[in-house]
């Protein structure tokens, strides 16, 4: 299944999440993020293991990152260099990451704790002023 996406106009590029399966024990996801070029018609897959509880990834202004969690840490993925590192653990493997933002040096993270039992578990946002990729 389609996944929500983030287009970048200015960039012409696509982020894009395949969820690739969902437990119906625990509610886990599991999810591919592709990033697609529009200008050059190309795409490639960024992440190498499956992404858990992230149905999101987010191009930053600047067009060089792309942002995506899984398993309740922060990856940042590099375009250029096509690599990716953790820029921050939120220390929850249940945290389910749906959207993010990146603006002006702000990332604004929309998040909800994946529990079975608590299907109606607070929607989160965390914001974290001053980051600088």
């Amino acid at each position: 299944m389609v996944g929500p996406f983030e287009y970048s106009e200015t960039h012409g590029k696509l982020v894009i999440a395949f969820v690739l399966d969902q437990n119906q024990d625990s509610l886990d996801t599991d999810v591919d993020l592709y990033l697609v070029d529009l200008r050059n018609k190309t795409s490639r897959k960024i992440n190498d293991e499956q992404l858990l509880n992230c149905e999101y990834g987010c191009m930053t202004e600047d067009g060089k990152f792309v942002l995506y969690g899984s398993a309740g840490k922060l990856y940042k993925y590099d375009i250029e260099k096509q690599n990716s590192e953790c820029i921050l653990d939120f220390y929850n493997s249940t945290l389910f990451i749906f959207k993010l933002s990146y603006r002006n040096n702000t990332l604004a993270v929309f998040s909800y704790d994946n529990y079975f039992e608590d299907v109606l578990s607070p929607i989160h946002m965390h914001i974290i002023p001053n980051i600088v990729l």
